[in-house]
């Protein structure tokens, strides 16, 4: 998790420094992506996360027999 709030961090920051570089269009097309990359992430941690979960269940489901 850590890792990937330093992802943010660095992205947030060099949006920061790119903001007056940029041209609008350049700017969105940036930001799109960028958000995508979150949205990709996120997708992957809950999958992860539904996964254990899943392999929670299923050991619980055998300790009670």
């Amino acid at each position: 998790m850590a890792d990937y709030q330093q992802s943010l961090l660095e992205s947030a920051e060099l949006l920061e420094d790119m903001a007056g570089k940029l041209r609008p269009s350049q700017m969105a097309a940036f930001v799109l992506s960028l958000s995508a990359t979150v949205s990709n992430e996120c997708n992957v941690r809950q999958k992860k996360v539904l996964k254990d979960l899943d392999k929670l269940t299923k050991e619980r489901e055998v300790q009670r027999g």
